[in-house]
C-alpha cells in the first residue's frame, strides 16, 4: 500500500488473475468506484498476498496455470482466517461446470467475464453488502447460543411414576401461564404443543424414561395467550439409589428469535437482498425441477433473459439509489405479470431471468412475452423523474431448442443479444444462427483479450490533404486487428467488443503511444508540421483521467499537442452536451485540437454546437458518395462548409475518391479533403513514401 494513509472504512479487494491487461482494467474499473486494489498474478501469489494483506472480497478467475482458481479458493477456505471471506470468481459463460466446482470449494458467487466492468462492480457491492448482513445475523445468533448456555429461562420436572409435570417460575411465564394456572400434568403441557409435533415430544420422552438417555429437541407451540414460539427442550433422566429411573428433569427455552436469524440467513442465500426475487443459484436450481415437470407433462418450458437497455446511463447520472429503485420497479413488473408457479429471478446488475412453465402453444408464450415487454417499455416514476428504460428480451424453448440447462441459458443469453443488436426494446427467439454469431463473438472477445499481449493490433495511416496547396497536412490513425484466423479486421468487426468489455482503454492508450511515436519520427525526417487526427470512442471521450493519461505519454514522448486532434463523432457530443463540453475543454487545456466526425449524419443542435469549443468539422462520407450525383448531397455539403466556416471552423470532407468529387469540393472552399482518391489507409512505412511524394 506504499505506506499511504488509508480510511479504513474502504472496502480493499484482491483481484487474482493471470491476465495483465485484465487486472489492469479491474483495478481502473474498482479504483474509479471507490475501493483499494490489491492483485496477484496467479493462485500461489494470492496465497502469499493473504499472509500481508486482509481483503474484504477476493475477485478470482477459475482459468488460470499451475494453480487455478478453483484449487486456490479451496486452499483459501482451508485457512480460519479467511473461511467466511466473500469470493467471487470470474469464468466464462461455457463455464457452468466450474462454476458448481467452484461453489463445492467454497466461492460465495461468480461473474460472467461476458459482463461489463460496471455490473462487475456492482456484483461486488451486492456481495460485500451481504457479507456484512450474514455477519450481523451471524454475531445474533452467537449471542443467543450464549444465552442458551447461561440463561435460565425455565426448568421443568416429570415424576414418572404419577406423571406430575411441574414448572419453574421462569418456565410459566414462558409460556403465559400466570401464578398457580398450570395444573401440573404432562397433559395440559402437551396441549400447548403444535399438533403435528406433538408425537415427536411423546416419543422423545418415553425413549428417555425407556433408555435412561438424556434428550435435545426443537418443537413449536402456541403459549396461553395464542403467541407461536419455538422451543428447545434438554431432558436428563434421574435415578435412584438402585439406578431405577425416577423423574426427567430438563429446560425449557425459547429460541424463537434465533429460528427467525436461520430463517433469515436461508432466506438470504437464496435471493436477492435488492429486489427479493429468486437468486442465480435458485434459479438455476429450480430450473432442474421445471425441465423435468415439463418433461413429466409433455409441455413447453421457455427460459428467458432480460436485460434492460440503457441501464448503465441512468446508473450514472441519476446514481445508484435511483438505479437501485428502477430494479426493484422492474422486479415488481415481472412478478405481476407472470403466472403462478412461473420463476423470476434477477441473476446480476440489470440482468433478470424467467422460466414460464406449461406453455401449449407459441402463440401463448408470444402474449405473455408481449405483455412483459409492454410494461417494461413504460415509464417508471422513480423520486420525481420519470425514467424510461425498456428492455432487450431474449427467449428459448425447451426442448424445442435444447434439452439440456447449459445450453438453454447459452441460447436465451444469444437471442437476448440479438435483441440488443437490433436496437433494444424488443424480444428475439433463439434461432440456431444466433449461436454461431454467439459463439464467434466469444471466440474474438477471447482473442481480442491477448492481442496487444502477442502484438496482433496494427495502425493504418490516411492521409489528409490541404485543398489550396495540394499538401498532406495530417494523418488519421485508423486501427487495425491482424487476426491469426480470420486475416486483417476492421474496427467495426471488433471495437464494439473492446467498448463492451472495457478493452478500449488500454487499447485506446497504446494506439496514441504508437501513433506518437510514429509522428515523432516522421517530424524528425522533416514532415515537421504534419498532424496526427485520432478518433475516440464514447467511452474514452467521456472517461475523466484520459487527457492526464495523454499528457504523461506525451510528456515521456516529447510529442507536441498541438500536432494532436481528437476526432469525436457527433452523436456522442450532441447525446451528453454536459460532458461533452467538459471534455473538449480539458482536451483544448491539453493543448489539442478537437474535431466532430462524422457531421451531418447526427442531430447537431446549433446552440449546442455553438457551446462547444472545437476546432473542426469533418463532412460525413455519405454526403460526399454522390455529390455530383444528388443535388440533395450536393447542397448538404455545402450547407455544412458554410455553417463551419460561419463558426469559423476548419471543414475536412472524409470518403472523398473522385476528381469530380475533389472539384466540388474545391469550388465549395472545403479546406482539407480525405479519402481513397489520394490513398487508402496504409501502414507507416508506406505513408512515409506517400509523404515524400506530396510534400
Amino acid at each position: 500500500m506504499n505506506g499511504a494513509v488509508v480510511d479504513i472504512q474502504t472496502p480493499l479487494i484482491l483481484v487474482v488473475d493471470d491476465e495483465q491487461d485484465t487486472r489492469i482494467l479491474l483495478r481502473k474499473e474498482l479504483e474509479s468506484c471507490g475501493f483499494l486494489v490489491e492483485e496477484a498474478n496467479s493462485g500461489i501469489a494470492a496465497l502469499e498476498r493473504l499472509r500481508g494483506i486482509q481483503p474484504d472480497l477476493i475477485l478470482m478467475d477459475v482459468m488460470m496455470p499451475k494453480m487455478d482458481g478453483i484449487a486456490t479458493c479451496q486452499a483459501i477456505r482451508e485457512q480460519p482466517a479467511y473461511q467466511d471471506i466473500p469470493i467471487l470468481v470470474l469464468t466464462g459463460m461455457d463455464g457452468i461446470d466450474y462454476i458448481r466446482r467452484a461453489f463445492d470449494a467454497g466461492a460465495t458467487d461468480f461473474i460472467n467475464k461476458t459482463n461489463n466492468l460496471g455490473i462487475v462492480s456492482q456484483r461486488i457491492r451486492y456481495a460485500l453488502r451481504n457479507h456484512k448482513q450474514k455477519d450481523s445475523i451471524f454475531s445474533n445468533r452467537s449471542q443467543l447460543e450464549l444465552a442458551q448456555r447461561v440463561a435460565k429461562l425455565g426448568y421443568w420436572k416429570m415424576d414418572i411414576q404419577s406423571l406430575r409435570f411441574t414448572l419453574s417460575d421462569q418456565a410459566r411465564a414462558l409460556l403465559g401461564y400466570g401464578p398457580n394456572q398450570f395444573d401440573g400434568t404432562l397433559k395440559s403441557y402437551l396441549s400447548l404443543v403444535h399438533i403435528n409435533d406433538q408425537e415427536k415430544v411423546r416419543s422423545a420422552i418415553d425413549c428417555a424414561i425407556w433408555q435412561a438417555d438424556p434428550f435435545e429437541i426443537d418443537y413449536r407451540i402456541l403459549d396461553v395467550r395464542g403467541n407461536k414460539r419455538y422451543i428447545h427442550t434438554r431432558g436428563d433422566v434421574i435415578a435412584d439409589v438402585s439406578s431405577r429411573a425416577v423423574s426427567i428433569l430438563g429446560t425449557v427455552q425459547d429460541i424463537t428469535e434465533l429460528k427467525k436469524a436461520e430463517s433469515t440467513f436461508e432466506h438470504m442465500a437464496l435471493y436477492d437482498g435488492l429486489t427479493d426475487l429468486c437468486n442465480r443459484h435458485l434459479f438455476l436450481n429450480r430450473l432442474d425441477h421445471a425441465m423435468a415437470s415439463a418433461q413429466r407433462e409433455e409441455k413447453l418450458l421457455a427460459v428467458c433473459f432480460i436485460d434492460l437497455d440503457g441501464f448503465k446511463k441512468i446508473n450514472d447520472n441519476l446514481g445508484h439509489a435511483i438505479g437501485d429503485e428502477l430494479l426493484k420497479s422492474v422486479a415488481k413488473h415481472l412478478k405481476n405479470n407472470v403466472r403462478k408457479g412461473d420463476i423470476v429471478a434477477r441473476l446480476s446488475g440489470d440482468e433478470f431471468a424467467m422460466a414460464l412453465e406449461s406453455i401449449n402453444t407459441v402463440d401463448e408464450l408470444e402474449k405473455i412475452i408481449g405483455k412483459i415487454r409492454d410494461k417494461l417499455s413504460r415509464p417508471h416514476r422513480i423520486r420525481g423523474h420519470e425514467i424510461l428504460s425498456p428492455a432487450s428480451i431474449g427467449v428459448t424453448m425447451y426442448p424445442l431448442d435444447s434439452s439440456t440447462k447449459p445450453d438453454l441459458l447459452k441460447n436465451a443469453d444469444a437471442a437476448m443479444y440479438r435483441a440488443k443488436q437490433l436496437g433494444g426494446d424488443q424480444y428475439c427467439f433463439y434461432t440456431h444462427d444466433m449461436r454461431d454469431r454467439t459463439q464467434r463473438r466469444l471466440e474474438l472477445e477471447h482473442h481480442l483479450r491477448h492481442a496487444l499481449a502477442k502484438s496482433e493490433l496494427r495502425i493504418y495511416y490516411q492521409p489528409q490533404v490541404d485543398v489550396k496547396s495540394g499538401k498532406i497536412v495530417g494523418v488519421e490513425a485508423l486501427l487495425r486487428w491482424q487476426h491469426p484466423d480470420y486475416g486483417l479486421l476492421p474496427p467495426v468487426k471488433f471495437i464494439h467488443i473492446a467498448e463492451e468489455t472495457g478493452l478500449i482503454f488500454p487499447i485506446g492508450l497504446w494506439v496514441m503511444e504508437t501513433a506518437f511515436r510514429q509522428m515523432r519520427q516522421w517530424h524528425s525526417q522533416g514532415f515537421k508540421q504534419l498532424r496526427l487526427a485520432v478518433n475516440l470512442s464514447a467511452r474514452q471521450f467521456l472517461q475523466r483521467d484520459l487527457p492526464l493519461s495523454l499528457r504523461k505519454i506525451m510528456d515521456s514522448l516529447h510529442f507536441d499537442p498541438q500536432f494532436l486532434s481528437v476526432e469525436i463523432t457527433e452523436s456522442v457530443a450532441m447525446n451528453n452536451i454536459e460532458g461533452a463540453t467538459r471534455a473538449v475543454e480539458q482536451f483544448k487545456a491539453l493543448g489539442a485540437q478537437v474535431s466532430i466526425d462524422d457531421f451531418g449524419a447526427g442531430h447537431s443542435s446549433m446552440n449546442h454546437l455553438q457551446r462547444l469549443p472545437v476546432d473542426s468539422l469533418n463532412i460525413d462520407r455519405s454526403f460526399i458518395m454522390n455529390i455530383a450525383g444528388r443535388e440533395k448531397d450536393g447542397a448538404t455539403a455545402k450547407a455544412i462548409i458554410g455553417l463551419a466556416h460561419g463558426l469559423g471552423l476548419r471543414v475536412i470532407a472524409e470518403g472523398v475518391e473522385t476528381l469530380t468529387q475533389v472539384e466540388f469540393l474545391k469550388n465549395q472552399q472545403c479546406d482539407e479533403l480525405q479519402g481513397h482518391h489520394f490513398s487508402p489507409p496504409v501502414p507507416a512505412e508506406q505513408m512515409t513514401q506517400f509523404l515524400a511524394t506530396y510534400q
